[in-house]
């Protein structure tokens, strides 16, 4: 079962962070979405912000592939919006602290200064050049999925890719679907990086065809299935 956990910060308190069993849970922010397996207990806990003379440093870099804008020193309570801007055949993938990614951090982000923070912002590269039905790269990226999963090493991503690159990319009608796909999905990619609950219905929404990839045997089954029931119940 998906779950997401929002935390609300009191007048003059700022969000610090998600603890499991004392520990920090690295990378979730105010909106916490994960997928509840077990029993667990979790706690949010919160900072009061002082009302003057304090400040903190919020140190911002890129990573390959794309800039942000700088960070600096703020007064303890500021509001910061930091901007990741993703060069020419890349796509940002997520910012990051302590090398865990920020699951609600789209690539405008927006955040209460209460402690000092070091962020990255990362991209990833986007996906092959087809042009006029012929491969002509190999790309890595995958656009929605990428914005859904939060990186393009996610394994359903690599399902994805995988697939893309053994059977689409090797028929015309394929390549064709492939160079629309390319064509129109960043516009979309970008809107469910900025959104967390679009990026957990983009992912129930490939939860299906990620599934029909990786078992299609059992998909065929089903469907033949599905066949012999409708033709014995009302074709008959």
């Amino acid at each position: 079962m998906s779950v997401h956990l929002i935390a609300h910060p009191n007048e003059s308190y700022a969000f610090t962070g998600w603890y499991e069993d004392g520990v920090k849970i690295e990378g979730a922010g105010e909106i916490y979405g994960f997928t509840a397996e077990a029993d667990r207990t979790i706690e949010a806990r919160f900072a009061e912000i002082p009302s003057s003379g304090v400040s903190y440093t919020v140190a911002v870099k890129a990573g390959t592939g794309g800039r942000v804008s700088s960070g600096g020193t703020y007064n303890a309570g500021a509001t910061v919006t930091l901007t990741a801007t993703p060069d020419s055949g890349y796509i940002f993938e997520g910012w990051y602290e302590n090398n865990a990614r920020i699951p609600t951090a789209g690539a405008a982000y927006t955040f209460t200064v209460a402690n000092n923070r070091t962020l990255e912002a990362r991209f990833s590269l986007t996906g092959p050049s087809v042009s006029d039905g012929i491969w002509s790269g190999s790309g890595s990226g995958c656009f929605i999925a990428t914005a859904a999963y939060g990186s393009f090493m996610a394994p359903d991503v690599i399902v994805l890719r995988n697939f893309r690159d053994r059977r689409l990319l090797n028929n015309a009608a394929g390549r064709a679907f492939v160079s629309f796909y390319y064509r129109h999905s960043p516009p979309v990619a970008a809107l469910i990086s900025e959104h967390a609950l679009l990026g957990t219905a983009a992912r129930a929404a490939l939860f299906p065809i990620v599934y029909a990839v990786r078992y299609p045997i059992i998909i065929l089954v089903l469907f033949a299935l599905s066949g012999i029931f409708i033709f014995r119940f009302f074709l008959k």
